[in-house]
């Protein structure tokens, strides 16, 4: 049994592409049988070669124009009660329809070219852009990290958001952005500025000086003039520091509530550093065990529904993250939970549309290593 199932694995497999130019074959020919001889039906058995063309491969459209020459010639001799091949109008038509069997094959070798060129190219895409912006860890430090990226170009990964986490010796520093532009453009400024801080991260003792060397590579590098809305965080046992850069502002969602986390004085976006006098947008909170830090970029609250209203993350973020037992800290499968359905709300929100904007939901929560 498994020996005949796997002999005619093989057969659906090169059939199924024909399934839909075979049906019309059966089609065209019962309807031509059908009608009687009054009716000629059998010419729109070219329709059968030309619509494998889209599936098949050159060889499923020559064995398929095969079976139609037969069906041509039966059906002929039906219709005119004679021998077809005295009459030259058919024989000139039947090579004509030769010749678009050929034609068809062709076609079908070049969308299959086409076809496995663009699955090249696209996996070439698809690697650098995990090279550019891998997936972030579960755990990184002491924290834990749940992330939700909504691209808006259809099928790509990544686009002009970006982020990262690292563990450095000054804490576990988290990095969220926001490029303000489009297209490959975006992708540059945003490997430029993941590159300055995956590499001063390590290396500076405060946030202020890894923004400096993220602000300095965006204006001496990204020729586009686009500048970057960035969001530095510190995680510590009991506090976080934070470092605004025109970035939307953090919410930590714990036992007593939902917060925002409004930066005391706004920061310049980097690659605008030099319209900057004394740093600014530095600031401490507490963050206990327990409480989960929600970093979101402008796609999140720009998202709109059917009535045009902005999606009210601070509002949702009190069901989504809401739990039986508050005060604990967050396991990975709750933490994951929450993204999913904050990004399910975030979707529904806008009923299936096009974004126009990137958008990514990113949850920081501490937790006790082993």
């Amino acid at each position: 049994m498994s020996g005949a199932a796997s002999r005619l694995g093989p057969v659906l497999r090169a059939v199924w592409p024909l399934r839909v130019p075979l049906l019309i074959l059966l089609v065209i020919t019962a309807v031509d049988l059908a009608t009687g001889q009054d009716t000629i039906f059998y010419p729109f058995l070219i329709l059968c070669p030309a619509l494998a063309t889209l599936s098949a491969t050159p060889r499923g459209v020559i064995v398929l124009g095969a079976l139609c020459l037969p069906a041509r010639y039966l059906l002929s001799r039906y219709d005119h009660d004679e021998e077809p091949m005295t009459s030259t109008v058919f024989v000139i038509n039947t090579v004509v329809f030769v010749a678009a069997i050929g034609l068809c094959a062709y076609q079908a070798a070049v969308r299959i070219r086409r076809e496995n060129t663009l699955a090249d190219v696209t996996s070439v895409a698809l690697a650098a852009q995990e090279a550019l912006l891998p997936a972030l860890p579960q755990t990184v430090g002491a924290v834990r990290i749940s992330m939700r990226y909504f691209a808006a170009a259809a099928e790509a990964r990544i686009g002009g958001d970006l982020y990262a986490a690292m563990d450095t010796e000054f804490g576990t520093r988290v990095l969220i952005g926001d490029v303000c532009g489009k297209g490959l453009g975006a992708v540059r400024t945003a490997s430029i500025v993941l590159g300055a801080f995956r590499e001063a991260a390590l290396d500076h003792k405060g946030l202020d000086a890894v923004a400096r060397q993220a602000d300095a590579s965006v204006a001496r590098f990204s020729d586009t003039g686009d500048f970057v809305t960035a969001l530095l965080v510190e995680v510590h046992p009991t506090h976080l520091n934070l470092l605004h850069r025109g970035h939307v502002a953090p919410i930590v969602v714990g036992p007593s509530g939902v917060r925002d986390l409004d930066p005391p004085a706004p920061g310049l976006p980097l690659g605008l550093g030099h319209l900057a006098g004394e740093a600014e947008g530095h600031w401490t909170v507490t963050f206990d065990q327990g409480e989960v830090l929600v970093l979101v970029t402008d796609g999140v609250l720009e998202a709109r529904d059917a009535r045009g209203e902005f999606y009210p993350l601070h509002d949702r973020l009190d069901v989504l993250m809401r739990r039986s037992a508050s005060g604990r800290p967050w396991s990975q499968a709750e933490l994951d939970r929450a993204a999913d359905r904050i990004g399910a709300d975030l979707l529904g929100h806008g009923h299936g549309k096009g974004r126009e904007d990137d958008a990514v939901v990113l949850l920081v929560t501490r937790y006790l290593p082993d």
